[in-house]
């Protein structure tokens, strides 16, 4: 069986997989707007169809501050595509939050040989309280993710929705700002570095 990936980028998709993306014919990775128009004019074939994604404040670490609004609305834009292209081809599209399902899982399910490595995802910031600064300052993502959790294939656990996430605490509050000034430092501290 053929198995097209998509959603992240392409060194992300087999890094998440843990495999090499030359390694295996059967899958392959395409750019979103070709998945999707691939994915329509194939509706009849044996293809399986994988969409990819994480949470919209997972993607905030490892972007310049100066490109974070394009790269949410290029995520919001790629996930309703995703979502609408799943009420076409329906069970044939299978969502994955690569944050929520380990690559053992799904390998086993679809028969394919298991990863080489995985170390999970990392994230820098602590999640609670990037969903919870989501939440009251961009809900429309958080109405995306909602979407995408609710046909996400999930053979574990519970998807994640508003109602079901940690409280934002005190805590968290001063973690994240602890993580933010850690953060803003780093220039300095990169050339100090550089400069010894």
């Amino acid at each position: 069986m053929s198995i097209i990936f998509s959603g992240l980028l392409e060194a992300d998709t087999f890094s998440w997989l843990g495999l090499d993306a030359n390694a295996l014919a059967p899958l392959t990775w395409c750019p979103p707007t070709e998945f999707v128009t691939n994915a329509v004019a194939s509706a009849s074939d044996a293809r399986r169809w994988v969409w990819l994604y994480r949470a919209p404040w997972a993607l905030l670490p490892a972007t310049e501050q100066d490109d974070w609004q394009a790269l949410l609305q290029r995520w919001a834009t790629h996930q309703r595509a995703a979502l609408k292209l799943r009420r076409e081809l329906g069970s044939r599209l299978m969502l994955i939050n690569v944050g929520q399902i380990s690559p053992m899982l799904f390998c086993a399910e679809l028969s394919l040989p298991q990863p080489q490595l995985w170390a999970g995802e990392a994230s820098l910031l602590p999640t609670p309280a990037m969903a919870s600064l989501f939440e009251q300052a961009a809900p429309h993502y958080w109405e995306i993710y909602e979407a995408l959790e609710s046909v996400a294939w999930l053979p574990v656990g519970e998807p994640q929705f508003r109602s079901n996430q940690p409280e934002f605490s005190e805590d968290s509050l001063f973690s994240l700002l602890g993580t933010l000034q850690r953060g803003l430092a780093w220039p300095d501290v990169q050339g100090a570095l550089l400069n010894n």
